[in-house]
């Protein structure tokens, strides 16, 4: 049971993940006058990746990523800490690979 809840998870991941990609990719080579509506369909597309439960710790870095975009520059404590929360999760991340390729 727990296998097949997990593999729904990331199966409904990699869907929602993959047209948000998709629609970014539009958004590069749209003409102007479709660009409102696009961007439109990215902001609902990024809803539903947030609400999307993530399968794995890259999941959740990536929808941590797009939850704090644009909030990542800036030299005020809060721009700091977010860099802080994405650099310690992406070390772990790592780290994890690391162990994992160290036992296979």
């Amino acid at each position: 049971m727990a296998d097949t809840t997990h593999t729904a998870r990331a199966r409904a991941w990699k869907i929602s993940i993959q047209k948000l990609n998709k629609l970014n990719l539009k958004l590069d080579q749209c003409q102007p006058q479709d660009r409102e509506a696009l961007e439109r369909a990215i902001a609902d597309q990024e809803e539903d990746v947030l609400d999307t439960p993530a399968p794995s710790f890259s999941a959740l870095l990536a929808k941590l990523e797009l939850l704090f975009e644009g909030q990542l520059e800036g030299l005020d404590a809060e721009a700091e800490h977010r860099r802080l929360v994405i650099e310690d999760l992406s070390d772990l991340i790592e780290e994890t690979r690391e162990l994992i390729g160290e036992r296979a």
